[in-house]
């Protein structure tokens, strides 16, 4: 009897020790995962030579432009048919900040306007104005003309006409109050070449038009010194990003989802600590710096900073988003094209 008590109670408690592991396992705990090792440091690396990603400075053979020091980076976008890209911040009085660069990454022009600014294809349109950017620049606030509202069917008629058609309703436009039922619509358009304005007192519905948002040319990656990218990448571009060290401090393991969770994601196994880097031209490294709390992923060659390459391979946006939704990002362009 004793030696059958004994086993009922063995039986029992592994049963509830596999119960505990399964929700242990369910709930999305780390798995018991052995940090790997460290890896050393490359030979004769130097870290005094890494300056941090925010103040990093121009050198010899790289022009940069820090954007983390505005406020709110938020996104960026091309114009092909000009070779303008667009960057996209928010400033702290609340307000849409344009920097526009050509083709060879230099600044030629910026907006400062209201948050209801929106792009269009070459033109960036305001509740009191528009844009039109060029190849080389950016023009002031031009006004629109006002017109008399039409008819319903007369705006979609105007609006299949004209090449570009915006519309500001609900909390874009000053003044509406859906409370009391002041839901205004202002309408802009590029029609016979001129760009028209008028408000309908309720929203009536049409599609925009010039809306394109093409972005830059996502790069292979950025990749541990000593891993070769396909080589069709290397032959087709002139920058590349290298994780030439990475400071491990300290190891997260690997996670699995949490039973129920809305993504079911979980964790990759990961360290924690900091990254290195070296941005090189045509193979000659032009620039480093260093990321913070920087994070490299097991089983993968580099970390998540993204490079994205401008249309006409002159220059190279390096963006780092951090999970507290900090973004940081650098411009990087070839500083002999200043000598062309």
């Amino acid at each position: 009897m004793k030696v059958f008590l004994g086993i009922v109670a063995g039986v029992l408690v592994v049963a509830i020790l596999v119960v505990q592991w399964g929700l242990w396992v369910l709930s999305g705990s780390p798995a018991p995962n052995i940090p790997p090792a460290r890896t050393p440091a490359p030979a004769g690396f130097d870290a005094s030579a890494y300056q941090d990603m925010d103040s990093v400075v121009s050198t010899e053979d790289a022009d940069v432009r820090v954007l983390s020091i505005d406020m709110g980076f938020r996104e960026y976008h091309t114009i092909p048919d000009l070779g303008v890209t667009y960057l996209i911040l928010s400033t702290a009085e609340g307000k849409e900040r344009f920097i526009f660069l050509n083709a060879q990454g230099q600044e030629i022009g910026e907006i400062i306007d209201h948050p209801q600014a929106f792009p269009l294809g070459r033109y960036i349109v305001t509740l009191d104005g528009y844009y039109v950017v060029s190849s080389q620049s950016v023009t002031e606030r031009l006004p629109y003309v006002d017109v008399k509202a039409p008819s319903a069917a007369a705006l979609n008629a105007m609006v299949e006409q004209s090449t570009h058609y915006r519309s500001f309703s609900h909390s874009e436009l000053p003044g509406n109050d859906l409370a009391k039922g002041i839901n205004r619509q202002m309408h802009v358009m590029l029609h016979d070449g001129v760009w028209k304005r008028f408000t309908t007192p309720e929203p009536q519905l049409a599609n925009w038009k010039g809306t394109d948002f093409p972005g830059l040319i996502q790069t292979y990656g950025v990749y541990r010194s000593g891993y070769e990218p396909r080589i069709e990448d290397i032959e087709r571009l002139r920058f590349r990003v290298e994780l030439t060290h990475f400071d491990q401090n300290e190891f997260l393991p690997r996670r699995g989802a949490a039973f129920g969770s809305p993504t079911g994601r979980g964790r990759r196994a990961q360290w924690i600590g900091t990254g290195y880097y070296t941005v090189f031209i045509d193979d000659k490294p032009v620039l480093r710096f260093k990321l913070n709390n920087d994070r490299e992923y097991i089983g993968r060659k580099g970390t998540d900073l993204f490079p994205a390459l401008s249309p006409e391979g002159t220059f190279i946006l390096i963006e780092k988003s951090h999970r507290n939704g900090k973004r940081q990002a650098l411009i990087v362009r070839d500083a002999r094209l200043n000598e062309r």
